[in-house]
């Protein structure tokens, strides 16, 4: 099992440098379908739910009413998911993960909403940036490249969508995509 888990976090950071890389040099191609955003946030989190388990954290997907179909790349939003799913669930130490689709006068929104640290408002910026991580390497507790985010960041703009963050040290974090109709 540890075998099969080390080669997949090898797989998962060869596969972010390779978006990032990408992303970086506008190389990005965008396949646009039309899907069920609801039914693609429930894949991710049946998927991320024995990583949410593992860490005795409840993890919910608060929406299940249908929305309209969204036109955008799937392998893309089901990435940004994945990335922010996945970090929320890395940096929550006790608590909650929860996970909603909405649909606004914009457009679409999925938000990630955790009880974790929170983001100090100096280092809310950063966190954005490629390489950039919460914490510095020396006092490093979490794996991986600091990337998530700076490829969260990328694949909202080239879909032409926003994200949003708020957050509260000691009380968690909600992080929301807005995809516009």
């Amino acid at each position: 099992q540890r075998l099969a888990r080390s080669s997949r976090r090898l797989q998962d950071l060869i596969q972010s440098l390779l978006e990032y890389s990408r992303i970086d040099r506008n190389r990005l191609v965008i396949n646009e379908t039309t899907f069920e955003l609801v039914a693609l946030t429930e894949e991710v989190v049946f998927e991320l739910r024995p990583e949410a388990e593992r860490k005795q954290l409840e993890l919910e997907l608060l929406t299940r009413e249908s929305l309209p179909p969204l036109t955008s790349d799937r392998s893309l939003v089901r990435r940004i998911l994945l990335n922010l799913v996945s970090n929320a669930i890395k940096y929550t130490d006790k608590g909650k993960v929860e996970v909603a689709c909405l649909a606004g006068a914009e457009g679409q929104r999925i938000q990630v909403v955790d009880t974790g640290r929170g983001i100090p408002s100096e280092e809310q910026t950063r966190i954005f940036e490629p390489f950039a991580q919460s914490e510095p390497l020396r006092h490093k507790h979490e794996p991986g490249l600091g990337l998530g985010l700076a490829i969260v960041t990328g694949l909202v703009s080239a879909l032409g969508g926003r994200l949003e963050l708020t957050s509260q040290v000691g009380t968690g974090s909600t992080f929301t995509v807005v995809f516009p109709y």
